[in-house]
């Protein structure tokens, strides 16, 4: 019987060697050329607030936005790190049409071009979570930038207890790491695959020291009667998708396999891999429940599943796929519930301007799916 390694999820949620810590998730889009500075908290050691006006919602100004530099009542840092900067966005809520920017300062310089994980102060103020965007630092190594979509408290970090967002390296020897807490990466030593029991995995050719984002394609999910296995080929990358990260519906890693070597005599074999978190895939921020023109009600549940509701038809479309760019999904949909169960292919495009959505479906299979519905309003 095949013995399997497993890289624990705690693994994945290490310490940081430098944080940013945020309020917001933040999209991964690339912010407009007509940017200009929307606030700022003054001072030398001043934090930005970079973007195009046209990104404010409606009845909201430049000068109604305030960026605030916050020195007391913030909840403890993560393990490992030390407050360097925190700071306080507002209007509380406010949510742009497209990524707005904020600009940190680094003191002392960070490293020209790193990608650095972002926190996200929770609901109650009194912990961070680690939010699905990360910043990256300047060229001059004196500030660091993050995308956001709307405003909470941002705070920077800096510490030595180093996981993310540097690479880390693991060799496992012995089977499951004692506890038997559930993993995310599975080797199995008889045939030298990986295989994910919660996670999902996309192979691709692209080197790893160039990944800083997630790409589209399909992340085969391990989940399931058959879960697909991925050879553990020495140099192979991988994009792999985990939903066990705190605060963040999917969060996204880039995986190479450094060495992999069975070891039957010994009954067991060992895996060598790096790994780092990187930015989700560049969707649009459209999570959430929507109401829409005629009653119609669609669901945007992370970048995997959508729930669309038709009035006056009694099953609900149980969406599943992924998004194929920044608006397109595509995937399959089943009727629920059960009954006479209704199964094919469907098409979603959405598009969001203003806080108002729109979204365009389209299936082979089904006619009621032909619909164009606009007006969105978030519940």
């Amino acid at each position: 019987m095949s013995r399997y390694l497993a890289l624990l999820t705690a693994l994945l949620m290490g310490g940081l060697a430098l944080v940013l810590a945020g309020c917001g998730g933040g999209s991964t889009a690339t912010v407009a050329a007509n940017t200009v500075t929307l606030a700022t908290s003054g001072g030398a050691d001043a934090v930005t607030l970079l973007g195009d006006p046209a990104a404010l919602p409606a009845g909201v100004q430049a000068t109604d936005l305030t960026v605030t530099v916050v020195a007391a009542g913030l909840p403890a840092a993560p393990a490992g790190a030390g407050l360097l900067a925190a700071v306080q966005c507002g209007p509380a809520g406010t949510v742009f049409a497209q990524p707005v920017t904020l600009v940190f300062p680094l003191n002392p310089a960070g490293t020209p071009g790193e990608m650095l994980p972002a926190y996200l102060l929770n609901a109650a103020g009194d912990a961070w979570i680690l939010a699905d965007a990360q910043a990256t630092v300047a060229a001059n190594g004196l500030t660091a930038s993050l995308p956001v979509t709307h405003f909470s408290t941002y705070a920077i970090f800096s510490g030595s207890n180093a996981t993310l967002p540097g690479d880390k390296f693991f060799t496992f020897e012995t089977g499951v790491i004692d506890g038997g807490v559930p993993s995310e990466i599975m080797y199995n030593d008889t045939d030298q695959t990986l295989s994910l029991p919660h996670a999902s995995a996309l192979a691709v050719d692209t080197p790893y020291a160039s990944i800083t984002q997630a790409p589209f394609g399909e992340y085969r999910d391990s989940n399931g009667v058959n879960p697909p296995t991925f050879p553990a080929t020495v140099g192979q990358v991988y994009i792999f998708r985990s939903g066990f990260i705190p605060g963040s519906d999917s969060a996204y890693f880039k995986l190479q396999i450094l060495s992999a070597t069975p070891r039957p005599a010994e009954g067991f074999g060992a895996v060598t891999f790096k790994f780092a978190r990187i930015l989700p895939i560049p969707r649009v921020a459209a999570d959430g429940e929507w109401e829409f023109t005629g009653g119609y009600h669609l669901s945007v549940l992370g970048d995997r599943t959508m729930d669309l509701h038709i009035p006056d038809y009694e099953s609900m479309y149980c969406i599943d796929g992924n998004f194929t760019s920044a608006n397109t999904f595509t995937g399959t949909f089943t009727t629920w519930p059960g009954g006479n169960t209704v199964t094919g292919q469907i098409t979603v495009t959405l598009t969001l301007s203003g806080g108002t959505l729109a979204a365009q479906i389209a299936s082979p299979d089904d006619n009621k799916l032909n619909l164009n519905l606009t007006g969105g309003v978030k519940q």
